[in-house]
C-alpha cells in the first residue's frame, strides 16, 4: 500500500472514529450536558491527538490545519455562537490561570492585580474572536481563526479536566454553566472539524493514534512501531 493510500485509509478511520462519538452525543436533555461534553471531546481528540502527552501544541497544530481548510463554515459557526464563545472566555473558572499560576503571573501581588490581568486577557481573547469573524477579508484571517480556536479550546480543556477528574458532576455542580456552554459549542464545532478531515483525506493530519492493527479482533500481531530486520 502506498503512502497516499495509507494516509487516506487512516483519515477515513479518523473521521469514522469521530462519527461514533458524535452520534452518541445527540441528547438535547440539559441533564446530559456532562455526557455530551465528554463524547464530543473524545471525537475531538480522535481528530488531533498524535501522542500521549495531550499537549496544547498538538491542538494548536490541528487548529492551524482546520483554519487553513475552512471554506467559511467554521467562521460562520463562530459568528453564530460568538456570545457563547465570549461567555466561555469570560468564565474565570474555565481559565487555566484561575487554577494554576502562569509564568506571566509573577506581577500578581493581590486579588486586584489578578482581576486586572484577567480582564486584559479576556479582552484580548474576545478581540481576537471579533477580528476572526469580522476581518476575514484581510490578510491573516486563517491565523486569527486559529488563535480564536486556541483560546476557546484552552478554556474548554479546563472544563474537560474538571469533568473527567470528577470535580464537575451532575446538576449540583458549581461549574454547570461552563459544561452546558461547552457542550453547545462542541456540538456546533466538532462536525465542522470532522467534515474538513473527510473532505481532505489526502492531507497529513498527523499520525493516527492507536491505529488499527492486525487483520482481526485481538490479533496477536507485532507492535506497530516494530520494524523487523531483513534476514
Amino acid at each position: 500500500m502506498t503512502t497516499d493510500e495509507t494516509r487516506r485509509r487512516d483519515n477515513e478511520r479518523r473521521a469514522a472514529r469521530m462519527n461514533v462519538w458524535i452520534d452518541l452525543a445527540t441528547s438535547d436533555d440539559d441533564d446530559c450536558a456532562h455526557v455530551r461534553f465528554v463524547f464530543y471531546w473524545i471525537a475531538y481528540e480522535a481528530a488531533y491527538k498524535v501522542d500521549g502527552s495531550g499537549s496544547s501544541s498538538s491542538r494548536q497544530h490541528f487548529h492551524r490545519k482546520i483554519a487553513r481548510y475552512d471554506r467559511g463554515r467554521l467562521r460562520d459557526t463562530l459568528r453564530r455562537h460568538r456570545e457563547r464563545v465570549a461567555e466561555v472566555l469570560e468564565l474565570r473558572q474555565a481559565h487555566p490561570s484561575f487554577w494554576q499560576k502562569w509564568d506571566e503571573d509573577a506581577r500578581v501581588k493581590s486579588p486586584e492585580d489578578w482581576e486586572r490581568i484577567f480582564d486584559e486577557r479576556t479582552r484580548k481573547a474576545k478581540e481576537t474572536l471579533r477580528r476572526a469573524i469580522e476581518d476575514w477579508r484581510l490578510g491573516g484571517a486563517n491565523e486569527r481563526t486559529e488563535n480564536s480556536l486556541n483560546g476557546l479550546f484552552r478554556n474548554l480543556a479546563v472544563v474537560r479536566h474538571q469533568i473527567v477528574h470528577g470535580a464537575s458532576a451532575g446538576s449540583d455542580s458549581y461549574g454547570r454553566t461552563q459544561v452546558q456552554l461547552g457542550a453547545q459549542l462542541l456540538h456546533a464545532l466538532i462536525p465542522c472539524f470532522r467534515d474538513s478531515i473527510a473532505s481532505n483525506l489526502d492531507e497529513d493530519w498527523g499520525q493516527l493514534p492507536f491505529p488499527r492493527v492486525g487483520v482481526r479482533h485481538d490479533d496477536k500481531c507485532p507492535p506497530p512501531w516494530l520494524t523487523l530486520a531483513s534476514p
